[in-house]
């Protein structure tokens, strides 16, 4: 099972582009968040309309998660939520590949379930994590509720995985809270192909690419400590 993870388009749609090309090499993609860019120029409902079309057109099976950019209000709030079929995950849902199951978390909210082969898909990262601390400022931008879940709260509700974005320089792309590992690939402003992280779930590896940079990868393995686990 391989599962193709990106984040933070904020419609830049060169990047749309690239992972429809690109999703016919894995089981599922993985989107977690801020699809939409309430900073550009384009009116917001005209990026919904491209959006929304993009999705109805993805070649393959679909999970979105949404991030601060796309939680609108009003006419235009449940403008993801429209999206959803049996091939596009999106906001509350759940879905079974293989033997893992894949919750959707919308922005603002946390899993409602976890375990072995449980992967949360959550546009923040967990505060204290290496993968929510900005790179260049060392701020913390990560849920605090979150990092309580993952930390002190009961086993049953901690996922396995967790897939974010939202910090687009993160110290680093990963980082473990006991059995549960936080990823997030960044962001590589100015890129044609966007940050990726390639998951192959059945041998436990997340390989990290950018562009015109070397890949980094991890095993995730039962060590209860966050450091890179050795090959």
């Amino acid at each position: 099972m391989r599962i193709l993870h990106v984040t933070d388009f904020h419609y830049h749609q060169p990047w749309f582009d690239w992972l429809s090309r690109n999703a016919v090499d894995f089981d599922a993609v993985a989107l977690t968040g801020d699809l939409l860019d309430l900073s550009k120029r384009e009116p917001i409902e005209r990026q919904i309309a491209w959006v929304q079309h993009w999705i109805r057109e993805f070649p393959g099976q679909l999970m979105i998660c949404s991030g601060n950019h796309d939680a609108l209000e009003g006419d235009s709030a449940a403008w993801l939520a429209r999206g959803a079929t049996n091939k596009v995950l999106v906001d509350g849902q759940h879905l079974a590949l293989g033997a893992w199951s894949f919750e959707a978390v919308g922005w603002g909210s946390l899993p409602s379930c976890g375990g072995e082969n449980q992967i949360a898909l959550v546009h923040c990262p967990p505060e204290q994590a290496e993968t929510a601390i900005h790179l260049d400022e060392a701020t913390d931008w990560g849920d605090f509720e979150l990092h309580e879940l993952l930390v002190r709260g009961p086993a049953a509700l901690r996922p396995r995985l967790v897939l974010s974005g939202h910090v687009h320089r993160p110290r680093r792309w990963y980082h473990r809270f006991g059995r549960t590992w936080s990823f997030n690939p960044g962001v590589g402003v100015h890129r044609e192909v966007p940050n990726h992280i390639e998951l192959d779930l059945e041998r436990g590896i997340a390989i990290w690419c950018r562009a015109n940079r070397p890949d980094e990868f991890v095993r995730w393995t039962d060590q209860a400590d966050d450091k890179k686990p050795s090959d």
